[in-house]
């Protein structure tokens, strides 16, 4: 038998988020790390098998982030570092030790050259978060060739085939160099719901999003819940959307979490059973 759970995360004072999506961050790939919290340089250490990325010194690459959250004011910094974590040059804004501030939204996409070969290298990469006097931060392992190998592991990625033209990527990664994942390509891989794009980089760049009452990647689970009285979850049954049981349903109805569970004094989690088979 198993059971269906449907959780809610709340990270309540975390607000500035920042994270690596290509090159892809270290493991686990966290963007909530704060400098007053966590190691530096990078929240993380590295692993026993790091990934690194390379890149070509004299290239113009298209650099991505998550940056989810605009509540914290202040500017964002990226920095190459050695392997032991000293800075080597700051590569945004050029000026050392200078961040580039922005009166709207950051952005979450930068095209950055690499002036230096740099192997075994770190790319730092930092956010301010002014109003709290603290920094969030995350890195990449990176490898900064003068050239690069014409290999499918090194130009795609290892997630595809390199050929003249470019890399022809596999199943489920998109891309020039097939760099970003994917859970679905078309409407196709969504048993009942559509195939969307997210509209800001992120670890998952196409999603299935799946029609009432289904979940899982791929919307293939439907919630089996029979109860015509369940306010919460009967997804089967209701049929009305215009009821007030539809407008305070599920996820919007906090009396329809079960449970709550500390993490510790500032993180907790919510969750219901929503199927059980």
């Amino acid at each position: 038998m198993f059971s269906f759970l449907i959780l809610f995360l709340l990270f309540l004072s975390i607000e500035a988020h920042i994270g690596f999506v290509y090159p892809a961050a270290r493991y686990p790939p966290l963007d909530f790390l704060q400098i007053s919290r966590t190691i530096s340089p990078c929240g993380l250490p590295q692993g026993r098998n790091p990934y690194y990325t390379s890149f070509a010194v004299g290239r113009p690459y298209d650099l991505t982030w998550t940056a989810n959250h605009d509540l914290h004011k202040g500017g964002i910094r990226m920095t190459l570092l050695d392997s032991n974590g000293n800075r080597l040059q700051q590569l945004f804004p050029q000026q050392t030790n200078l961040w580039m501030s922005y009166p709207e939204r950051i952005p979450v996409n930068l095209t950055i050259t690499f002036p230096r070969p740099c192997r075994g290298c770190i790319l730092q990469i930092e956010r301010q978060a002014l109003d709290i006097n603290d920094t969030f931060h995350s890195c990449a392992d990176i490898n900064v060739e003068q050239f690069l190998q014409n290999t499918d592991q090194i130009q795609c990625s290892g997630n595809g085939r390199l050929t003249q033209s470019g890399c022809i990527c596999l199943k489920y990664f998109i891309g020039d160099r097939c760099q970003y994942r994917t859970d679905c390509e078309d409407n196709s891989d969504c048993l009942n719901g559509q195939c969307v794009t997210d509209s800001r980089p992120g670890l998952i760049q196409k999603f299935c999003y799946c029609d009432f009452s289904f979940f899982g990647k791929n919307c293939e689970i439907q919630s089996n819940i029979q109860n015509l009285n369940d306010e919460c979850f009967n997804y089967k049954n209701l049929i009305d959307r215009n009821s007030a049981m539809f407008k305070a349903y599920g996820i919007f109805n906090p009396d329809c979490y079960d449970q709550r569970k500390d993490l510790n004094h500032e993180d907790f989690v919510y969750s219901r059973l929503i199927g059980v088979s």
